[in-house]
C-alpha cells in the first residue's frame, strides 16, 4: 500500500471511516486538497505523501511554482478513488484572480474532501496573508458547516520557535483563527526540515518521521462532502481589504497581550523588589527581636498571597476574553446561517413566482385557443345557414 493510501484510509478502523464507506456501492471520490499561499510548502508536503515528485516544489524568485490546480494520478483503495490536489496561492496580486478561479475549480468536483490549509509563522507570530487566504476560501463554501471539518498545518516552524508555540499553542491558534467563519481543532505544527529547505523536488523516505507524523494527522481529519453548487467563486477582489482588517485585528490582539504581559511583568518586578526589601528587613529584624521577625514573615506571606491572587485574576481575565471571542465566533456563525436561510427562502419565493406566472400564461393560451375554436365553429355555422 502506498503512503498516499495510508493518508486517506488509516482511519478506516474508526467510526468516521465506518460512516464514510456506508454511502453506497459507488461512493464518490475523496479529494485531499492542499490550499495555501506561495512558498508555504504545500507541494513539498504533497510529494512526501505521494512518495514521489507529483508536484513542482522548490524555490522560485518573486512568485510561487504552482500557478494552476494540479491533480496527481488517482488510485483506488477499497473501491474508492483517491486524488491529491495542489492549488495556487492568493497572496500573489498578479495571479490572484487566476488562483481564485483555480481553487474554486478544485472545490467544485462535487465529491468528498479532506481540506487542508498550509500556513507559516514568522518568529512565532501568525501571518495575516495566510489568514486572509483561509478566511476567503472558507467564506466561499456556502451552506455547509465546516466547524472542525478542515485542517491547518503550520509548516516550516523554526526549531527555536517550536517550543514556544507548543507552550502557547492555544493563544497562537486563537490568534490564527480570529475572524474565521469557522474554527477547527485540527491544527498541526510541523518543524522546518533542513533536508527540504530551499531544495527543489525533494522526496523523503516513506518511513521518515516527518512523513509519518503528517500521515497520522491527516488520517484523523474528517472528510466533508462539498456539492458543486456549494463552492462559490472566491471574493479575490476583497483580498486587500480583508487583509488590512485582519492585520489590524492581529495587531490589536497582540497589543492587548503585550499590555497584559507588561502588566504582569511590572507587577512581578515590583513584587520581587518588594520581596527583596522585605527579606532585607527580615534579616535586620532577626538582629533585633523575635517579635519583629515574626511580623516581617507575615508581611512576606501576605505579599505572596497578593501576587497569587493577582495572577489568578489575570488568568480569569484571559479566560473571559477567550469566552467572549468564542461567543462572537458563534454569533458570526449564526448570522451566516441566517443569511444563507434568507437567501434560500428568497430563491424559493422567486421560483414560486415564476411558476405562478407560467401557469397564468398557460391558462391564457388555453382560453385564447378555446375562443378561437368557438369563433371557428360560429363561422362554419353561419356559412352553413347561408347555403
Amino acid at each position: 500500500m502506498t503512503v498516499v493510501g495510508r493518508v486517506c484510509f488509516l482511519a478506516c478502523a474508526t467510526m468516521v471511516w465506518c460512516n464514510l464507506v456506508s454511502v453506497g456501492e459507488n461512493p464518490p471520490p475523496i479529494n485531499l486538497i492542499f490550499i495555501g499561499n506561495p512558498g508555504v510548502g504545500k507541494s513539498s508536503l504533497l510529494n512526501q505523501l505521494h512518495n514521489k515528485v507529483a508536484f513542482a516544489a522548490g524555490v522560485k524568485i518573486g512568485a510561487g511554482l504552482t500557478t494552476q490546480t494540479a491533480v496527481a494520478p488517482s488510485f483506488t483503495y477499497h473501491g474508492r478513488e483517491v486524488r491529491l490536489i495542489d492549488t495556487p496561492g492568493l497572496a500573489d496580486s498578479q495571479m490572484r484572480e487566476q488562483a481564485s478561479e483555480q481553487i474554486t475549480q478544485g472545490l467544485q468536483r462535487g465529491d468528498d474532501y479532506k481540506m487542508v490549509f498550509v500556513v507559516n509563522e514568522r518568529s512565532g507570530r501568525v501571518v495575516d496573508e495566510d489568514r486572509t487566504t483561509v478566511r476567503l476560501v472558507l467564506e466561499s463554501i456556502q451552506g455547509i458547516d465546516l466547524r472542525n471539518n478542515y485542517a491547518i498545518i503550520v509548516n516550516k516552524v523554526d526549531e527555536d520557535v517550536m517550543p514556544r508555540l507548543e507552550a502557547e499553542f492555544q493563544t497562537f491558534t486563537s490568534l490564527l483563527m480570529k475572524d474565521f467563519p469557522y474554527s477547527t481543532g485540527q491544527v498541526l505544527l510541523l518543524p522546518q526540515d533542513s533536508r527540504l529547505k530551499n531544495k527543489d523536488n525533494v522526496v523523503l523516505p516513506a518511513n521518515d518521521a516527518l512523513t509519518e507524523k503528517l500521515v497520522k494527522f491527516l488520517a484523523l481529519v474528517p472528510p466533508v462532502h462539498i456539492p458543486t453548487e456549494a463552492a462559490k467563486p472566491i471574493a479575490h477582489e476583497k483580498w486587500s481589504e480583508i487583509h488590512n482588517k485582519m492585520a489590524e485585528g492581529t495587531n490589536q490582539a497582540m497589543e492587548f497581550l503585550k499590555q497584559m504581559m507588561d502588566s504582569v511583568s511590572s507587577r512581578l518586578e515590583k513584587s520581587e523588589d518588594k520581596n527583596t526589601a522585605l527579606l532585607q528587613e527580615l534579616m535586620a529584624a532577626q538582629r533585633e527581636n523575635a517579635n519583629e521577625k515574626t511580623q516581617m514573615m507575615l508581611q512576606l506571606m501576605e505579599s505572596q498571597r497578593e501576587n497569587a491572587e493577582y495572577m489568578e485574576r489575570m488568568r480569569a481575565k484571559q479566560a473571559e476574553r477567550d469566552r467572549e471571542m468564542q461567543a462572537k465566533q458563534a454569533e458570526r456563525d449564526r448570522e451566516m446561517q441566517s443569511q444563507q436561510a434568507a437567501r434560500d427562502q428568497e430563491m424559493r419565493l422567486q421560483q414560486s413566482q415564476r411558476d405562478h406566472e407560467m401557469n397564468q400564461m398557460m391558462m391564457s393560451l388555453h382560453e385564447r385557443a378555446a375562443q378561437q375554436s368557438a369563433n371557428s365553429r360560429s363561422v362554419e355555422s353561419t356559412t352553413d345557414g347561408k347555403r
